[in-house]
C-alpha cells in the first residue's frame, strides 16, 4: 500500500458502477480506522461480499493532535480538504455515482471538501459534487464537540513536551467560526441541490 496520505483504491473490481470512499477521523488512519480487531480490514476484506459492484478508496490525512514519535503535522481542515478533492479530481470516473463514509472529524474535510468542488469552475471538480449519491456521517461533530475542551488541556499540557496541531482543536470547539462557515457553505450547496430536483 502506498503510504499513509493521499487517495488508495483498495478494491478496484472491472465492472465497478459505485465508487465509495472512506475518510477516517481525528487520530485514526486510513487503515486502523477500518480495521477490526481481529485483523479484519472490511472495506477491503467484507464490503465486495455485499457491493461487488464498489470500488473502495480510502483517503488517508494526518489527523494526530499530539506528536509522541514522530512530528504531528500543522495542516488545517481547508488542506485536507484540498488534497481530497485534488486527488479525487484525478481518481474519480466521469458519470459514475460516489458515496462518502466519513468517521467523525473526517466528515468534516468532506464537507468541505464538497463545497470547494461545488464553487469550482474546473469541471473536474465540480462532477465530484454533482456525482455525490451519498454522505454516511459516522459521529462527525458538525456542531463541535466538548472534547476540544479536554485537548485544549492536554495541548497546554503536552506542548511542554510534545509538539501539538492547534490547529485542528481551535476548530472543533463548540462556537468555532471556521466549523460555522464550513457547515453555512456545506448547508447552502445542499439547499441548492434539493431546489434542482
Amino acid at each position: 500500500m502506498a503510504g499513509e496520505y493521499g487517495l488508495v483504491v483498495v478494491v478496484n473490481p472491472a465492472d465497478a458502477l459505485v465508487d465509495i470512499v472512506f475518510v477516517h477521523g481525528i487520530t485514526g488512519n486510513r487503515r486502523k480506522t477500518w480495521t477490526h480487531s481481529n485483523g479484519t480490514f472490511w472495506p477491503e476484506q467484507l464490503l465486495p461480499q455485499d457491493i461487488p459492484g464498489a470500488r473502495v478508496l480510502t483517503f488517508g490525512y494526518d489527523a494526530d493532535l499530539v506528536g509522541t514519535l514522530r512530528p504531528v503535522g500543522q495542516g488545517r481542515l481547508r488542506d485536507h480538504a484540498s488534497a481530497l478533492a485534488l486527488d479525487l479530481a484525478h481518481t474519480l470516473v466521469p458519470g459514475r455515482p460516489v458515496v462518502f463514509v466519513a468517521h467523525s472529524m473526517g466528515g468534516l474535510p468532506v464537507e468541505q471538501m464538497l463545497t470547494i468542488c461545488y464553487n469550482e469552475r474546473d469541471q473536474s471538480y465540480r462532477r465530484i459534487t454533482e456525482s455525490t449519491a451519498g454522505i454516511m456521517f459516522l459521529g462527525t461533530p458538525h456542531a463541535g464537540t466538548e472534547k476540544a475542551t479536554w485537548w485544549s488541556f492536554l495541548k497546554k499540557l503536552a506542548g511542554i513536551f510534545l509538539p501539538i496541531n492547534k490547529e485542528v482543536g481551535k476548530v472543533l470547539k463548540p462556537g468555532s467560526e471556521v466549523l460555522f462557515n464550513v457547515q453555512q457553505s456545506f448547508h447552502g450547496m445542499l439547499n441548492h441541490y434539493v431546489r434542482s430536483v
